[in-house]
């Protein structure tokens, strides 16, 4: 998750005004507790990494052919930043070290050195980050012959982060579909929000909303682009993975998860736990884009190419069969990453009545359905100029 901004509307005052930044505060939950991000999306998280393992090692492949070796890296190190890492990124690092090691082997070359850089934002928990990375380095030992330099790097990835032209190979995974700011136009001039009933995109928003949620992701997803083309060397690879959606109509489309977060929040207001108002103000920041938007903006965009891109549909917690329990590590996933975002608009006390009813709807959700993510993946290639 990366740098959101929640619009001071959410204190009674209208999107014209100030916006509040939360970049500080907001983080994926820490730890490795029972609540916390790294055990509650450690399973869904390897499914990701297998999905996009292909595309990685094509990326390696093009970085480390004969004729790119001597153009784009020499014999320098390889320089890999994965960015929006979270507190566990292990099986992005696991895997492209073994890829490298093969690819290399392969073709009887060698490349002794790799540096990684982890970026996120300064409010994730880098300590939990850190002693995974270290215990990573123990098991693997003398690394086969290749050095590996682990650094973290705090900051938001819609801004510039390296030096230029410093950047082989980037990754990020389940990231880029944040937005950095709750988008404007949501609240009328007096205050009022548009998006009354929802907390994101629904079938009752107003044309408006699903507009202005698109506007946003498109200058987010360009900045990202220019700010990576500028970093990363001609020929560079990026590998990404987004929770996106099916080719529907944007103006519509809702995950299931923060539909059955707006329905718990639903039932708060008809218990009188929470009020109509604070709940109508809040907007969360993120945009399920479709594979044409996305190839629309690295188009306009016009630093990278298109490679390869894919579109696969993931089963969530699918491998807990009793429903009870698999509603309730479904309420803990979203928990783990939407609980900072609840903190700050409500205060903690509305945190335990809200997550317990959650549990209670997905419960009923799983009767009728199942939760899917659609993961769009894709490896751009940057351009020589």
């Amino acid at each position: 998750m990366h740098m959101l901004f929640i619009s001071s509307a959410g204190k009674g005052l209208s999107d014209s005004t100030e916006k509040m930044e939360v970049k500080e505060l907001l983080h994926m939950k820490p730890g490795d507790g029972q609540l916390s991000y790294a055990q509650n999306q450690a399973t869904f998280t390897q499914k990701v990494a297998f999905r996009t393992k292909p595309m990685l090692e094509a990326a390696i492949r093009l970085l480390l052919s004969d004729h790119n070796r001597n153009t784009i890296i020499g014999h320098s190190s390889l320089s890999v930043a994965d960015l929006g890492c979270g507190p566990a990124p292990t099986s992005f690092v696991s895997t492209m070290v073994e890829a490298v090691k093969r690819i290399c082997g392969e073709a009887k070359e060698e490349l002794h050195e790799i540096q990684v850089y982890m970026n996120d934002l300064a409010s994730n928990d880098f300590n939990s980050l850190f002693r995974e990375l270290a215990g990573f380095q123990q098991r693997r030992g003398d690394g086969g012959g290749v050095d590996l330099f682990l650094m973290g790097v705090p900051g938001s990835f819609h801004d510039r982060l390296f030096p230029a032209g410093s950047l082989h190979l980037v990754h990020s995974s389940y990231s880029l579909h944040w937005l950095s700011q709750v988008p404007q136009g949501l609240f009328t001039e007096e205050g009022t929000p548009i998006n009354k009933g929802n907390i994101y995109i629904s079938k009752t928003s107003p044309p408006a909303v699903a507009k202005a949620y698109l506007a946003r992701y498109e200058e987010d997803l360009s900045s990202f682009l220019c700010c990576r083309s500028i970093e990363v060397v001609p020929y560079g690879c990026m590998v990404l993975a987004v929770r996106g959606r099916p080719q529907v109509d944007h103006l519509t489309w809702e995950p299931w998860e923060l539909r059955l977060l707006n329905l718990a929040f639903s039932n708060l207001i008809s218990q009188r736990i929470v009020k109509e108002e604070k709940v109508d103000s809040l907007n969360i920041p993120f945009y399920g884009a479709s594979e044409e938007e996305i190839s629309n903006i690295v188009e306009r965009e016009g630093s990278f190419r298109m490679e390869h891109m894919e579109t696969v549909v993931q089963h969530v917690a699918d491998e807990i069969e009793d429903s009870w329990s698999r509603a309730g590590k479904l309420a803990n996933i979203i928990r783990s990453y939407t609980e900072s975002v609840i903190v700050y608009h409500f205060g903690r006390q509305i945190v335990e009545p809200l997550y317990d009813e959650l549990t209670r709807v997905t419960f009923e959700f799983l009767a009728v359905g199942s939760p899917e993510h659609l993961t769009i993946s894709l490896l751009l290639r940057r351009k020589s100029g």
